[in-house]
């Protein structure tokens, strides 16, 4: 597997990560357990190749986004109401 040093569509990386702190957080708590889930894939296939330092790593960064997965469910919670709450009401 390659790991570029670049997104496509970004001329850096400080603007993937202002393009993702953006999003509203119910959008950033999906992201960030997509992000969770590729991460333990990279790390289940590492243990396959015997890179069991590298995969356990890998493992333990998946559990830290898991986490942050989490805490993002908890600010989505808090800010759900007043998302909601200023949607224009469609007229009848």
């Amino acid at each position: 597997m390659k790991h570029p040093k670049r997104i496509k569509g970004f001329s850096s990386l400080a603007g993937v990560a202002y393009a993702v702190s953006v999003l509203r957080y119910d959008a950033l708590r999906d992201f960030l357990d997509y992000l969770a889930v590729e991460i333990k894939q990279q790390s289940k296939l590492d243990k396959s190749f015997g890179k069991k330092k590298l995969a356990k790593a890998l493992n333990k960064l998946s559990k830290a986004l898991d986490n942050s997965v989490k805490n993002t469910d908890e600010v989505w919670k808090i800010c759900e109401p007043f998302m909601t709450k200023n949607k224009k009401k469609k007229r009848s």
